[in-house]
Order: C-alpha cells, then sequence, then structure tokens
C-alpha cells in the first residue's frame, strides 16, 4: 500500500500474485504520455495494455508490472488512487 511519497509502485511492496483473476487487474487512466519501454525493461516496470495484452499509450488499461523476468497484473487488493497516482507519475503520466 502506498502512502504518497513513492516515486514508484515498487516502493509500495507490491508483489505478483498467483491468485489473483483478471476480474481483479488493476484499470488505471493516466495521461500526458512520456514513457519509453525498453527491450530489456528493469525490475519494478510498469506498463498499461489493453483487453489483448497489447502495449497502449493512451494510458488507459490494465497495469503491468516486470517481475522476475516477466510481466505479469497487478491485483487490485488494496489498490488506492494514491497507488494509482504513483503508478501514473512512474511511466511519465499524471494522473486523472
Amino acid at each position: 500500500i502506498c502512502n504518497g511519497s513513492e516515486r514508484s509502485i515498487w516502493e509500495c511492496g507490491r508483489e505478483l500474485s498467483e491468485r489473483c483473476t483478471h476480474a481483479q487487474d488493476v484499470i488505471l487512466e493516466c495521461s500526458n504520455v512520456n514513457y519509453d519501454l525498453e527491450n530489456n525493461p528493469p525490475e519494478g516496470a510498469l506498463r498499461i495494455v489493453d483487453g489483448n495484452g497489447s502495449v497502449v499509450d493512451d494510458g488507459s488499461g490494465r497495469l503491468e508490472i516486470y517481475m522476475k523476468k516477466r510481466w505479469g497484473s497487478i491485483c487490485n487488493d488494496f489498490f488506492q488512487d494514491v497507488d494509482a497516482n504513483i503508478a501514473c507519475q512512474q511511466m511519465g503520466y499524471t494522473s486523472e
């Protein structure tokens, strides 16, 4: 859970969950695209994908995090507006 001072969602103690279904995925909207995801993303990198798993650049969709050399969805368990703000900022967006 984030408190608002974090610069990365990684600092909020998030982990991939094997028990999370897509019905529990975090869906968020961000604006002001300014995030260039590298081919070899760093641990804790975030991206937004559409329902088919394709990366989107409009700032709206399912939130994924890169951990343990793979992308996975972030569960919405205890995910609040402050978490969304930090995730958006980490990707170079502003939150809505």
